[in-house]
């Protein structure tokens, strides 16, 4: 079975106008997962079978298949006027019903939870690396990214 939880604040995400964006998304995400878990990684044991690198890849799969019509790039390099700066895992240019355009930059970090009891403990340090680390990638962009939701 595969747990889900709710980790993004449904007012907020309908604030930034992403709310259907982000529930299609993880109905999405769930099927993919649930695929997975009956055919592929079908164990016994079902905790912590996939990595955060492979489940950032079945999100973006789950983005792609929600979205088929969106323009995606996958690990794609980020550089300013001046050097490289990193791979983003996935950006999305996404309209939303109403024609709006945005431009989604999807970051993961890798990092293990060395035990169950304590999971999830120190989630503030782990969000802000990535925030960090998305961040350095919108601020090396500023040119492509002017006027642009993102």
């Amino acid at each position: 079975m595969i747990k889900c939880e709710p980790y993004i604040h449904s007012q907020r995400t309908n604030e930034l106008g992403l709310k259907g964006f982000i529930e299609n998304t993880f109905n999405c995400f769930y099927i993919e997962l649930s695929r997975l878990r009956d055919t592929l990684y079908n164990y016994e044991e079902h905790h912590f079978i996939l990595l955060l690198e492979e489940l950032d890849r079945i999100l973006n799969n789950a983005i792609i298949k929600a979205y088929p019509n969106s323009v995606t790039l996958q690990e794609y390099g980020v550089h300013s006027p001046t050097k490289f700066v990193g791979r983003a895992d996935l950006l999305v240019q996404w309209n939303d019903p109403s024609g709006k355009i945005y431009h989604l930059i999807f970051e993961a970090k890798q990092y293990k939870e060395q035990w169950f009891n304590t999971l999830l403990e120190d989630d503030e340090e782990y969000l802000k690396s990535i925030k960090t680390q998305g961040q350095k990638y919108l601020d090396a962009e500023t040119t492509y990214y002017k006027d642009k939701n993102v």
